[in-house]
């Protein structure tokens, strides 16, 4: 019996490291997400650019604290990261692949066209050498992430619980911005737009393995709708 419980422990674990080594890459518009549209001609008949994302992020990552699972009667250990994609070693995933502030607004202009607010959105690295009569802007305040590896005290047995169906781990994703317009060439805001949202859930090598940062995309998603919902109300027709 003792000798089934190690394979069983060794089986889980091989799964689990090469679970550790997917890669996962920023990906939009996430799958079975809806984007806000409006129909008939576009409300405003002015173009917008999207410029990149200035990052206010904090730089404050922790990986130290995860193999404090492994050490007996400790519950868990777990890893911190402010900037997600500057680090390896996540609960299910090995890397996220990102560069936030041109991903991000490329995101933004996808969804502030496909809106149909305007005649016209796109991304440009600049406002230098546009024709756009208006500015995107926005600051990332928050890309957070935080996982645990849930051992149950058990240390180097945990993945016997595992294999049972108690959760591996938990995960924390928590995506703050701030969205403003301006006339081009002035850096008065002509509209303002902030989220903050947190979303997390319990990964198991029966779901939601390899889903660590799946959430930034979706509440990216939704911040842009709900953007684009507030600027239609706050935006004076012309």
């Amino acid at each position: 019996m003792r000798g089934v419980l190690l394979l069983c422990c060794m089986m889980v674990m091989a799964a689990f490291l090469c679970g550790c080594g997917v890669l996962k890459r920023f990906d939009y518009p996430p799958r079975g997400e809806q984007m806000v549209s409006f129909p008939g001609k576009p409300l405003y008949d002015v173009e917008v650019a999207v410029i990149p994302f200035n990052d206010r992020r904090a730089n404050q990552n922790n990986h130290s604290t995860i193999l404090l699972y492994l050490v007996p009667l400790v519950p868990y250990g777990w890893m911190e990261y402010t900037r997600p994609e500057e680090y390896t070693g996540f609960v299910s995933i090995a890397a996220y692949y990102m560069l936030p502030n041109v991903a991000l607004a490329k995101a933004a202009a996808y969804n502030l066209h496909k809106s149909n607010l305007f005649r016209r959105a796109y991304f440009s690295f600049s406002e230098q050498g546009i024709d756009a009569e208006y500015i995107l802007h926005a600051d990332l305040n928050e890309l957070y992430y935080k996982g645990r590896i849930i051992s149950y005290g058990l240390s180097f047995a945990a993945p016997v619980l595992w294999l049972l169906g108690l959760p591996e781990g938990t995960v924390e994703n928590r995506f703050s911005v701030t969205y403003y317009l301006t006339r081009r060439g002035s850096g008065r805001r002509l509209w303002v737009y902030k989220y903050d949202k947190v979303a997390d859930m319990l990964i198991s090598p029966y779901y939601n393995y390899g889903r660590d940062v799946d959430m930034f995309p979706i509440m990216l998603n939704q911040s842009l709708n709900e953007a684009v919902e507030n600027l239609k109300s706050s935006l004076k027709r012309p």
